[in-house]
């Protein structure tokens, strides 16, 4: 390849390594030629050819010559600054251009007066295996518009084609997801070193034994790794949707290799509530496609009947507008009973996790669950005008009066399968795993396989159906009623506004399936309405209105992409992309989600709206609320009953009040981060309670002059450096908009080769030459390919201007002088104990570098509040003893 160029304008020019720059001078946009302007007038500095891109700012312009190859020509240095004022561009994108053709008119004064330079860089952007460099043809320095300068060469004859044998290796080695996995699992310390691998919505999860062998430093810097977290011993890799993919690949490549570790008890280690929550984030977390498959499928199946499409379908007697299930054909049938399996054997799921988690036998844990939730128990799903729980045996009458209208549920206690009650199966499971491993130590190997699983499966179905599962039952009443009868009788329904708030705090920490069951207690107790019930769906639409906040005010590109995809998951009440992700990572925005969800569900208490029937997830649920509930048993219906249509329609309502009230108050409340001179008044406020409690005879003007001296501390963050952290900011937030760029046009570029390589390989199988070829040639030839190029470049040019030298030199001042000023302060006021302020103060000071992830926050040593307290506490013991 030759690529002739030429001066596209009159004036002088020489080699870019002599421009010294730091950027165009090291080649690192390519080899090249700058030039300096006599005339304001640009043209082409190719013949043939046709531009290819222009920035925003106008200042710089691709061409592309006839072999395909890209040519930047860089009007001025550093003008981007300028947002394209000194450039009236003649051309458009994809126009055919010559050397006669005219490309820019420049304002080389209004460059100079901003204290700019008017040197052009013309290099070339080659991508190519070869070096291509730039030799001068002519040998005068000053040159007129449309001259030949020179050309752009290979220094290597080898071929431009890749080789017929390299495409094919393309093809048929591992795709980017085998290769990706398999670099993921040996960072994380290898598959000995973790005991189970699984994921959610965006995340790659591993219950991790020793952190150390952990490379977090290289698992972040891979391409497609958009974060790591860390909750105890598990680690969280956020990939994004194709996350599933990794897993699936991670466990291939283990079932072919050694087995896991898994004794290794470094986990065990943890506190015992940590591990509790640990355990069951574990066990629930895997549920969740089966969940959005469930709440899917029955709300489509809810909408069929409510359009009057599909018939209201009974297991037992139809009722008034209801036909059997031996009446309903086989298309209606089996969308009734397929679509109803999610709910109503959800605990059979939970179980298989519980063995997966304990890495015990599935296919065991399988049959102990479907014992557990036996059909037959069951009554085929028969819910309809009768027992709520299909048949069912009484092992003993507690003597309490069933008509008793508070513990009337607690007359008998009976056998009955366990379908939708998830803890007897987790329980079960787990002694279930205990009594394995005894027996396995005691039976012979050689009788092993006949008699174990006998003896475990069977003594721990019937300790559920008769042990754990009733003594579950009891506690479940009990802590339902105590709910129900304090915090439920609340008035103005702020009961349920409670509960609505509670709700995703319970998400938060896997506890929500306790207050699920509660809601289940009341609607048994009530035929089947529970007015705590909306609660759990009016939370979700509360953080669904604080994550559109964070999505519209959010400056960061990146987390507001993140925040925009989880919205669809939200709307369809899936709210652990949103709640892990980032409400409760940035707190503020979740805790205006629990605002929004006590208003809302105060509101619901208030006006009297019920649970009726489940329809689904998000806005399937409304169809449920606006349905007759399925439950009917012995139980009485809520004295005051709102009609279906006013249910549906007021809890419409207070969904827009949960989604409205959110947004208002997170609103007023987020922040991307906290402001310097905002942490450091409240290091400062607390600072001053501790010395007012350790000095507890200070008066007015005693504590007045110490705000003054702690006033100090806070005015050190002056104007003009709040101006440069302002422009810094600013530059930093256009920076990971650029990245967050590259980053979607990566994942776009691999999604598309992949696809491609998959294709490539059908031929290379087949030795079809020809297909392989144009296959790779348009692998070459993605279009993100140049468009990631566009980007680079452009921040390349934006890293030029962020310089933190300054900023870093005022921190460490800062630091030094508010850490003299503290020590001055505690001398004076007689703190004798030292409080060491130089995490607080580099956190304060450093927020911008912290919230950008240039840096990360230091650990604070101390506990300003805890230290507040125990002051306090010492004080008042001090007293009492005088």
């Amino acid at each position: 390849m030759n690529l002739k160029v030429y001066a596209p304008v009159d004036g002088e020019i020489d080699l870019i390594d002599k421009l010294n720059d730091g950027v165009f001078s090291e080649k690192m946009l390519g080899d090249g030629f700058y030039i300096k302007p006599d005339n304001d007038e640009f043209y082409s500095p190719l013949d043939n050819s046709k531009v290819k891109l222009i920035f925003d700012t106008k200042h710089a312009i691709f061409f592309e010559g006839p072999s395909g190859s890209s040519l930047l020509m860089h009007i001025g240095l550093d003008t981007v600054k300028l947002n394209g004022e000194p450039f009236e561009i003649a051309v458009k994108v994809d126009q055919k251009i010559n050397l006669d053709t005219k490309i820019v008119q420049v304002n080389r004064e209004q460059i100079e007066s901003n204290g700019l330079s008017v040197l052009t860089p013309i290099v070339i952007d080659y991508q190519g295996e070869e070096k291509c460099v730039f030799k001068l043809t002519t040998k005068n320095k000053k040159v007129k518009r449309g001259e030949l300068i020179g050309e752009f060469v290979l220094t290597d004859n080898k071929t431009e084609k890749k080789e017929i044998s390299d495409i094919k290796n393309l093809f048929l080695g591992e795709n980017s997801y085998v290769s990706n996995s398999r670099e993921i699992n040996k960072l994380v310390g290898g598959n000995s070193n973790y005991s189970e691998v699984y994921n959610c919505m965006t995340r790659l999860r591993f219950k991790v034994y020793d952190k150390n062998l952990v490379d977090e430093k290289k698992i972040s810097k891979l391409d497609f790794v958009k974060g790591l977290i860390w909750s105890d011993n598990e680690l969280q890799i956020v990939i994004g949707q194709d996350v599933y993919r990794y897993k699936d690949q991670i466990i291939l490549l283990n079932s072919s290799s050694a087995e896991f570790d898994f004794e290794n008890n470094s986990i065990k280690k943890q506190t015992v509530g940590k591990r509790i929550l640990q355990c069951l984030s574990g066990i629930m977390v895997p549920n969740l496609p089966v969940l959005i498959v469930g709440g899917l499928y029955l709300g489509i199946v809810s909408l069929f009947k409510q359009f009057g499409w599909m018939p209201n379908i009974s297991f037992g007697v139809p009722g008034e507008g209801q036909i059997s299930i031996w009446d309903a054909g086989p298309l209606w049938g089996t969308l009734q009973v397929t679509s109803e399996l999610t709910l109503k054997f959800l605990a059979i799921f939970v179980a298989i996790n519980t063995a997966k988690y304990f890495n015990w036998n599935i296919h065991l844990a399988l049959l102990i669950s479907i014992m557990v939730a036996n059909p037959f128990l069951f009554d085929g799903g028969n819910t309809d005008g009768g027992n709520s729980f299909g048949v069912q045996w009484i092992l003993f009458a507690t003597g309490i009066n069933p008509d008793h209208e508070i513990l009337g549920g607690l007359a008998y206690i009976s056998v009955f399968a366990y379908t939708a009650k998830f803890f007897p199966h987790i329980f079960g499971i787990i002694i279930a795993v205990k009594w394995d491993a005894w027996l396995k130590t005691k039976i012979n190997p050689k009788v092993d396989l006949i008699f174990r699983p006998f003896l475990v499966v069977v003594p721990t179905v019937f300790l559920i159906l008769f042990i754990i599962g009733p003594l579950w039952y009891i506690l479940e009443q009990l802590l339902g009623l105590l709910f129900i009868y304090t915090v439920g009788t609340l008035p103005f329904g702020i009961g349920a506004g409670f509960f609505a708030a509670l709700w995703q705090i319970a998400v938060a920490f896997g506890l929500h399936l306790a207050l699920g069951n509660i809601n289940g207690l009341m609607a048994e107790r009530q035929a089947g309405y529970g007015y705590l019930g909306p609660g759990s769906s009016l939370s979700v639409w509360a953080q669904v209105g604080a994550i559109i906040i964070v999505a519209i005010m959010s400056k960061n590109a990146k987390l507001k992409r993140q925040a925009i995809s989880t919205i669809p998951g939200g709307i369809l009440g899936i709210t652990e992309p949103i709640v892990y992700g980032i409400n409760l990572p940035k707190f503020r925005p979740f805790l205006a989600g629990i605002f929004g969800a006590f208003i809302a569900g105060s509101f619901a208490g208030a006006v009297g709206v019920t649970s009726r029937v489940w329809s689904g997830m998000g806005i399937f649920e409304i169809i449920g609320f606006m349905s007759d509930p399925v439950y009917i048993g012995n139980s009485k219906p809520p004295e005051f009953l709102l009609s279906n249509t006013t249910n549906g329609i007021l809890y419409i309502v207070a969904c827009l009040v949960a989604l409205g009230s959110s947004m208002l108050i997170c609103m007023f409340m987020y922040r991307d981060r906290i402001s310097e001179i905002r942490m450091t008044k409240s290091i400062n406020n607390k600072i001053y309670k501790i010395i007012i409690a350790n000095n507890p005879k200070m008066d007015k003007e005693q504590k007045l002059k110490l705000k003054v001296q702690l006033a100090e501390i806070a005015n050190m963050i002056d104007k003009e450096i709040l101006t440069e952290i302002k422009n810094l900011e600013k530059n930093l937030i256009s920076r990971i908009k650029i990245v967050d760029k590259i980053d979607y046009l990566n994942e776009l570029k691999t999604k598309k080769t992949e696809i491609l390589k998959v294709k490539g390989k059908k031929f290379a199988l087949k030795n079809n030459e020809l297909k392989i070829t144009q296959i790779y040639k348009q692998i070459e030839n993605l279009k993100y390919i140049t468009q990631i190029e566009v980007m680079e470049n452009k921040l390349v040019e934006l890293e030029k201007t962020i310089k933190l030298e300054t900023l870093n030199k005022y921190q460490d001042n800062f630091i030094k002088k508010a850490d003299e000023i503290y020590k001055k302060i505690f001398n004076i006021y007689n703190v004798k104990k030292s409080i060491d302020l130089e995490p607080q103060l580099y956190n304060a000071v450093h927020s911008l570098d912290i919230s950008f992830n240039i840096i990360t926050a230091k650990n604070e040593t101390i506990d300003l509040n805890k230290t507040l307290k125990k002051t306090k506490l010492e004080n008042n013991n001090k007293l009492k003893m005088l």
